[in-house]
């Protein structure tokens, strides 16, 4: 049985409609035994009008609302299996105001008014995503939460990007010039980098020199054994945005933000995009 890699809710893609949620967005499930607080996943494999939610998230791991609290204490008399799979359940879409996502090595549980789950990635790097309906913290102690929880020590270095108006909060902290935490927040998971971006990252020794491009967008993966990513908020290489314009006969960086969402963020990839453009783009004889 694969472990699932975030304590959600699976629905259908009816089911979204009907609720109006998108990928991350909370629901609260309600069944006559308990409640409990989940983002959603939403899946075109899961049958309309069913859910589905992995039941092996414990406190160890997540912020601890579990599907097990729906589930009564009743069994099959055969089996000893509790009713998950018959259990009636009636959901209620909360509005989240800020989703996030952190990397690390040695990431405390977090505590507060939101839904977290923890995931071991490899390397001995931990992802934690989390999803809140209540304002977090202000920027000035963002990132002091975020060293506490990260274990940061005070000769560690922090490097921060904040637009309060866009809703967007990033942080690098770093230690002799190497990543020991990433945390980036917004408004909109889909304006949230993928956490196997971000690890890559970790692999880089000395960000001495590039400690800007590490949250504004063009860091590269590192130890040259990858692709060079030029929209990190996205997790966009070089080679897909190359292979979107011959592709698409994209002519301008906006196509190839339609194509690929590449610069489409927070725009600190755009010059990039344009001279990728300029050099990829097929000369048409006149």
């Amino acid at each position: 049985m694969q472990h699932d890699p975030a304590a959600e809710l699976t629905i259908s893609v009816q089911d979204q409609l009907k609720l109006g949620v998108e990928t991350g967005d909370l629901v609260r499930v309600v069944s006559p035994h308990g409640s409990c607080v989940l983002p959603v996943a939403i899946s075109p494999a899961q049958r309309a009008g069913e859910v589905f939610g992995a039941m092996h998230w414990t406190r160890a791991h997540s912020s601890g609302d579990s599907v097990n609290r729906l589930i009564g204490s009743a069994t099959d008399p055969h089996s000893g299996q509790p009713g998950f799979k018959a259990q009636h359940v009636a959901l209620e879409r909360l509005a989240a105001t800020w989703h996030g996502i952190m990397l690390g090595r040695a990431i405390a549980p977090p505590s507060g008014s939101f839904v977290w789950s923890r995931l071991k990635l490899d390397h001995g790097l931990q992802q934690i995503r989390f999803t809140g309906t209540k304002n977090l913290h202000d920027d000035a102690t963002l990132g002091d939460w975020a060293a506490r929880l990260a274990g940061a020590e005070q000769d560690d270095e922090r490097v921060e990007l904040a637009d309060r108006a866009r809703g967007v909060f990033r942080l690098a902290i770093l230690r002799r010039s190497r990543i020991i935490a990433l945390l980036f927040i917004a408004r909109s998971r889909a304006d949230l980098p993928q956490g196997d971006r971000l690890a890559g990252l970790f692999r880089q020794t000395d960000w001495q020199a590039n400690r800007a491009s590490l949250l504004a967008g063009r860091a590269l993966m590192a130890g040259g054994d990858g692709p060079k990513i030029i929209c990190v908020c996205h997790g966009v290489s070089e080679p897909a945005i190359r292979a979107a314009i011959a592709r698409d006969g994209l002519c301008d960086v906006r196509a190839i933000g339609r194509a690929v969402k590449a610069g489409t963020n927070c725009g600190s990839c755009l010059g990039e995009l344009a001279e990728i453009l300029r050099n990829t783009r097929p000369t048409v004889d006149a």
